[in-house]
């Protein structure tokens, strides 16, 4: 459980270093991945995505059917634990509601992820979060800001082999 709040700190302080310019936009979005009328306001989400700070490394390979999201995610920390899994979830208007279920030095563990969809690029949500067993959730989804870690949107075929 030390290794989780370890690397959710990192992961937060990375996103909240990494935004320059900040909306302050909020999302009451409580959806699941229940069948929900298709948006089609995005078209071009699926691909691949990916975010470089300093020795750090953020990637995304996203796929959209319906309102359905589903992928893989990589985070990958220099001198740090990183972790790898597959995220699903739902897409509502240009915001994406996931659940990122991933491994890290042995240890599975679930974390609940926002990001707004805009010109191409992933933009992360911050705010409270807490821990209830293995899972990582917002504690109140309702004052989440997208001014977290900023993923853009690049060709799969030039995303790096060991994020595939």
């Amino acid at each position: 459980m030390y290794k989780l709040l370890i690397i959710l700190s990192l992961m937060i302080v990375i996103g909240c270093n990494s935004r320059t310019d900040k909306t302050n936009q909020t999302d009451s979005d409580n959806s699941s991945t229940t069948t929900k009328p298709v948006d089609d306001t995005i078209n071009d989400i699926d691909g691949c995505y990916m975010q470089v700070l300093k020795r750090d490394t953020f990637t995304a390979s996203l796929q959209r059917q319906g309102n359905v999201i589903t992928g893989s995610m990589s985070f990958d920390n220099y001198e740090k634990d990183g972790s790898t899994g597959t995220v699903k979830g739902s897409l509502q208007g240009d915001k994406m509601k996931l659940f990122y279920s991933f491994s890290s030095e042995g240890m599975s563990s679930v974390m609940e992820l926002y990001f707004q969809y805009k010109d191409g690029t992933l933009i992360r949500a911050i705010g409270e979060m807490n821990n209830k067993g293995d899972t990582a959730y917002f504690t109140n989804p309702g004052s989440i800001k997208y001014e977290g870690s900023i993923l853009k949107k690049i060709p799969c075929e030039t995303l790096p082999d060991k994020y595939k």
